[in-house]
């Protein structure tokens, strides 16, 4: 083969690989026509274009329902001493009142709601141990981190809204992606994860609701 003609078939395969390569890890653009902005990469695709269109419209509906009707759903279940201004632990029997809360929304997997229970267990015991080194007012934040001042399901302060996702991990028994919202520019506000449960997609990971990083100490 003409050398020339080597040189240039090879040129092409590389400027390929590097579109494809910057392609996979490039960040969500602000979306100026209010449509779904998916950034993925299609050689490793193992879930449908249906697939994302499903999970994507199941987590925001799911920050949605958050930023209305949370204000019914007591994520911190807290046991107060006599005075009722201490926290001395968490109320187990509410406990299961708000697991069932989560899990009638549809929106999350037995595993979510299993790992929200594992955290308010142990922490839970922490409190009760002093682990914290201070007794908690319930006029006061947390000494720990869940649930410090920021809303659980998005981690935020404030209402956002989700102006993209771009996922990047499509194992579809754990399908993980980062969410995205737009101020003046694209922020990634953090990672979820989602799985299918009797047919159909559930979150059971959220960055909010991460265990160890929730019972760390402020």
């Amino acid at each position: 083969m003409n050398t020339n003609i080597l040189k240039t078939t090879f040129a092409a395969l590389a400027l390929l690989v590097g579109i494809t390569i910057a392609g996979c890890n490039s960040k969500p653009q602000a979306n100026t026509t209010n449509t779904t902005v998916t950034e993925t990469c299609d050689s490793n695709l193992q879930i449908s274009a249906n697939d994302k269109l499903e999970i994507e419209k199941l987590f925001r509906d799911m920050m949605y329902w958050s930023f209305n009707d949370t204000v019914h759903i007591n994520i911190l279940p807290i046991l107060t001493d006599d005075k009722d201004s201490i926290c001395v632990g968490f109320d187990f029997q509410e406990l299961e009142t708000t697991a069932q809360q989560l899990k009638n929304t549809g929106f999350f997997s037995q595993s979510f709601i299993d790992n929200y229970k594992r955290l308010i267990t142990e922490l839970d015991r922490r409190i009760r141990n002093n682990y914290y080194g201070y007794e908690w007012s319930v006029y006061e934040l947390p000494p720990f981190r869940f649930g410090n001042d920021v809303g659980e399901f998005c981690n935020c302060q404030d209402i956002v809204t989700v102006d993209s996702m771009s996922f990047i991990n499509e194992d579809p028994k754990n399908v993980e992606a980062f969410w995205y919202t737009k101020w003046s520019e694209m922020h990634e506000m953090g990672n979820c994860k989602f799985e299918k449960e009797q047919g159909h997609w559930k979150i059971s990971y959220l960055w909010g609701f991460d265990y160890e990083n929730g019972i760390k100490e402020l």
